[in-house]
């Protein structure tokens, strides 16, 4: 159904007696009732564009989790540079990652009242991780 088609349709309604007064409800197709017809139409062209919305093929890129800074370390020397200063803090394990002529990414995350953590990620990681995305999102 299009919007335009919502807007033009008449919603269904019922009397609804409370004392001696009727009141007529309009009653959308999820259930919910109004006292108005406009806002009953409202909302259902609401959930319309909702439905829509849903329908379109969708992925989500969350980068927060990588600095802005890339680093290539041309030999062992730039290495150890790196681990004396930026890399200081980092996990073994996240240091290991670093290799010559291999392009990394150095994040810390704040820990707020816990100890920061650290990331390493490298570059072929990432290239790889689009390669499977563009694999996975065709139209």
């Amino acid at each position: 159904m299009s919007i335009k088609e919502v807007e033009k349709e008449e919603v269904k309604h019922k009397l609804v007696e409370i004392g001696v007064r009727k009141y007529k409800i309009y009653v959308t197709d999820d259930g919910m009732e109004f006292t108005s017809q406009r806002e009953a139409k409202k909302w259902e062209k609401g959930l319309l564009i909702t439905a829509k919305w849903k329908a379109i093929k969708h992925f989500k890129l969350d980068f927060s989790e990588l600095g802005d800074d890339w680093y290539c370390p041309k030999d062992e020397e730039e290495i150890k540079m790196l681990k004396a200063t930026l890399l200081n803090y980092a996990d073994k394990e996240e240091v290991r990652k670093v290799q010559v002529g291999k392009w990394f990414n150095y994040y810390r995350f704040d820990g707020g009242d816990y100890p920061d953590s650290y990331r390493v990620t490298l570059l072929e990681e990432v290239l790889e991780q689009f390669k499977e995305l563009k694999e996975s999102t065709k139209c």
